[in-house]
């Protein structure tokens, strides 16, 4: 049987200010392990994640560049690398989004919904009153976020949208074990808008190695941005550390195949290329 090429296209490094290594650990981890391409994604959260507040600082363009450069020297001729950016809140700010990736020219931009205009990451939600306090509360935020997924489909500058569900997380974390069915309908059409305009979605493996114990989105959602026509598709570790580099791509190209997809996807300079699961 031939075998699949391994991709992660979304890793963090220490240009993520929750990243625990550089660039070049996380390259030499992802080349010994057997991959073929990784993308660096570093966060660029135009929104402070715990303040809501804008920061302009959310990207130190100097350091991730000249990072990436000893990584590719280090690394280069043994795996495939690629420079991409997890934008956070370019829905809330296209204009100062669209400054940061003319200037970046990244391979491959994530669009990610971390939190509502203005408000904290929804990492920080339950360390406050008055948030993942109940069902009927998360079930209200989460129609929210349903809401702010749209938004960033008709405002942003991404090629696949982020981690969908990232809420459901911290939800579980508060004791409420709960999912996105409630909004299968709305999700329906979110596909249909991000395909309309020539996007997809990720599908990202983070959970499988915390308490959350799901990818992001979960197999049902996985098969109806399938059954919506939705073929454009990459998949991520969201490694911040050397030993997540890769983490769950296997079960990913797995879960790909039973939800009928025939290949994933990786980005170089924006433009997809399909790779046969």
């Amino acid at each position: 049987m031939e075998s699949i090429i391994l991709a992660d296209q979304h890793i963090h490094s220490l240009c993520s200010g929750d990243g625990q290594a550089p660039m070049k650990d996380m390259a030499g981890a992802a080349a010994e392990l057997g991959f073929e391409h990784i993308c660096f994604t570093d966060h660029c959260d135009l929104e402070h994640y715990a303040t809501g507040k804008y920061d302009p600082d959310c990207l130190d363009m100097g350091k991730l560049l000249a990072d990436f450069d000893e990584a590719a020297s280090a690394w280069g001729d043994k795996i495939s690398l690629c420079l991409g950016i997890e934008l956070g809140g370019g829905g809330h700010m296209p204009d100062r989004a669209g400054r940061i990736l003319e200037e970046l020219n990244p391979d491959l931009v994530i669009g990610s919904v971390h939190s509502f205009p203005g408000e904290p990451d929804f990492y920080m939600y339950g360390r406050r009153p008055g948030q993942f306090e109940s069902e009927e509360k998360c079930r209200e935020i989460l129609g929210q976020y349903v809401r702010e997924l749209f938004n960033i489909a008709k405002l942003a500058d991404f090629d696949v949208m982020g981690h969908i569900g990232y809420p459901l997380r911290y939800i579980k974390r508060e004791g409420f074990d709960m999912d996105l069915s409630d909004f299968k309908s709305q999700l329906e059409e979110l596909f249909r808008v991000l395909i309309e305009k020539g996007r997809g979605i990720e599908l990202n493996t983070a959970g499988l190695r915390n308490e959350f114990g799901r990818t992001m989105p979960s197999q049902d959602i996985l098969r109806l941005y399938r059954k919506a026509g939705g073929e454009i598709i990459t998949m991520g570790s969201d490694a911040h550390d050397v030993k997540s580099v890769g983490a769950g791509i296997q079960e990913a190209c797995r879960m790909l195949k039973d939800a009928g997809f025939r290949y994933f996807t990786i980005f170089r300079e924006r433009k997809p290329e399909f790779i046969r699961l």
